[in-house]
């Protein structure tokens, strides 16, 4: 029995934290539908809200701020700055494209498909240097390790260089170690069941002449 009082506390706990913020967001949305979105929401208030006003507006710099008081797991957050990002160099507006990759580049909490998408946006976006650092934070927490889709795209951004020594330095301990299943293993956002390594390596050759 008093297991089952003690879980009652618990949920009534949870509902009276839950409700009023879950009212306070659909207030505000409601809000929006009525009046159209508003000038600014207070990060501290409601971050994703506050994201996707500033988003909405244009408020670049807002968008940072609002990203950091995002709780860790959160992956919405970043993916909606990384797909706005996208649009404004569809627009050929790089330099916006540029400020909002900066946004999310400016926190390290993501995984490596966050990472990689973002490394794609700022090579649309002329940053060649924030996408190898995001390519090599993709890198570091993907499971595929050392075959990642970011020691592939990093090298590729080296070789559309020309940085030969680069690309050495990036796959050529890669080559060392593989085996002629490593060579065929795909990476399949980008090439499914291509043999991608293979073709990378090729870079090898032509960074020796």
């Amino acid at each position: 029995m008093r297991r089952l009082y003690l879980l009652g506390a618990v949920l009534v706990l949870a509902i009276v934290w839950w409700v009023p913020a879950a009212a306070s967001r659909n207030w505000v949305s409601w809000q929006w539908l009525r009046r159209g979105v508003p000038a600014s929401v207070p990060s501290a208030s409601s971050p994703m809200l506050a994201l996707r006003v500033a988003l909405a507006h244009g408020d670049w710099a807002a968008v940072g701020p609002a990203l950091q008081a995002l709780p860790d797991a959160d992956r919405l957050g970043p993916l909606l700055v990384i797909n706005a990002a996208e649009q404004r160099a569809t627009a050929g507006e790089a330099a916006a494209a540029r400020t909002l990759a900066a946004a999310v580049f400016a926190d390290t909490r993501y995984d490596a498909e966050i990472w990689y998408r973002l490394g794609a946006v700022a090579e649309r976006a002329g940053d060649d240097g924030m996408a190898l650092a995001a390519y090599d934070r993709g890198a570091a927490r993907d499971a595929s390790a050392p075959w990642t889709e970011g020691a592939h795209r990093a090298a590729l951004v080296a070789e559309r260089q020309r940085d030969w020594t680069r690309v050495v330095v990036r796959l050529a301990p890669l080559l060392a170690m593989a085996t002629d299943r490593d060579l065929g293993r795909p990476i399949q956002t980008l090439q499914p069941g291509g043999a991608i390594w293979q073709g990378s390596f090729l870079s090898l050759g032509e960074a020796r002449e």
